[in-house]
């Protein structure tokens, strides 16, 4: 995933924050009339939820507080998902195979583990585990 955006007019207690899965991966206070980019590596053909937002006054909490900032989001690339391509081509990591539309990874399952090329899961060597 790959977010292009600005945060304009944010006061010190202001955050844009991106969540994946309900972990936090980004937060920033900066405002900044330049465009930032922020990349976070996902498995693709999993579902994630992520959440961006602006937190407004969350520490001051003071009363009457209208907030003038603003996050402009110029873009949001989602990488190797089914419905656009990736940028590149990339390998799954140890252990996984490419799933049959090569969109994402597919863990094998126990007892086995990826060939060399990691397109099949092959049953572990005898004496071997996974």
């Amino acid at each position: 995933m790959v977010l292009r955006y600005k945060l304009l007019n944010a006061d010190p207690n202001e955050k844009f924050r991106v969540s994946v899965d309900g972990l936090t991966v980004h937060i920033s206070s900066q405002s900044s009339e330049q465009y930032q980019t922020f990349e976070h590596p996902m498995l693709g053909d999993a579902e994630h939820v992520v959440d961006i937002a602006l937190l407004s006054d969350f520490q001051e909490r003071r009363p009457g507080f209208k907030s003038r900032a603003r996050v402009l989001l110029q873009s949001a690339v989602f990488e190797g998902t089914q419905l656009g391509g990736g940028v590149e081509c990339r390998t799954c990591p140890k252990g996984y195979i490419s799933n049959a539309n090569r969109s994402g990874c597919e863990r094998c399952p126990p007892g086995k583990t990826a060939n060399a090329a990691q397109t099949t899961c092959d049953l572990c060597p005898p004496g071997h585990i996974k």
